[in-house]
């Protein structure tokens, strides 16, 4: 198993594209506050990495952590957009941390089978399967949410919303929250009758 340290230099911003992809025997890198940038599949199928801070990095590109299925926590405070397939098939993802995110796109943490909640409160867009099929989801935001695309939610089969925007959304599609048996009936009729779907 290899741990890995990275320079210290402040001209060091980006990690290249994928620069560690498929290391398998990385279980962790301390990322040093110059990195602003992490490339398209920088870490992906890095199956052994369990936790990593990105303090200062405001940009992830697309699939960066994918497939990394024993990562268990991310902390990003910095970074305002998820890019698509970025923690898609980490099956291992607890929870995630990201205060001051605003859009999430497609498939970013789909098939996250252990994330239990996420911490979403300034998300305004939620994409296309970004959380399908996270079956212990359980806790979520989207009071702050605009636009929801098709298939967000759908399979997360213990989902339970606790807090609904108070507008409706600017856009929403019905097959967001598609077979999420335990979203109570009164969430879902409030946001089909908001949203002139019934």
């Amino acid at each position: 198993m290899v741990s890995v340290k990275l320079p210290i230099n402040k001209d060091f911003t980006e990690i290249n594209p994928s620069t560690f992809f498929k290391c398998t025997n990385l279980t962790s890198i301390d990322i040093p506050d110059s990195v602003t940038e992490i490339g398209d599949c920088a870490f992906a199928a890095c199956k052994n990495l369990k936790s990593i801070k990105l303090r200062n990095v405001e940009i992830i590109g697309a699939v960066a952590f994918a497939s990394c299925k024993n990562l268990q926590s991310v902390e990003i405070p910095k970074i305002k957009k998820i890019a698509c397939y970025t923690f898609f098939g980490c099956k291992n993802l607890k929870f995630v941390e990201m205060p001051k995110v605003e859009k999430i796109d497609d498939h970013a943490f789909e098939l996250c089978k252990s994330l239990k909640s996420a911490e979403i409160p300034n998300v305004k867009i939620i994409g296309e399967y970004a959380f399908s099929r996270c079956v212990d989801l359980f806790k979520i935001d989207i009071s702050s949410v605009k636009i929801i695309k098709g298939h967000a939610f759908e399979k997360s089969q213990n989902l339970i919303i606790i807090k609904l925007p108070n507008e409706k959304f600017s856009d929403f599609t019905a097959s967001a929250f598609k077979e999420c048996p335990n979203i109570p009936g009164k969430y879902l009729k409030e946001i089909y009758k908001k949203n002139g779907i019934i």
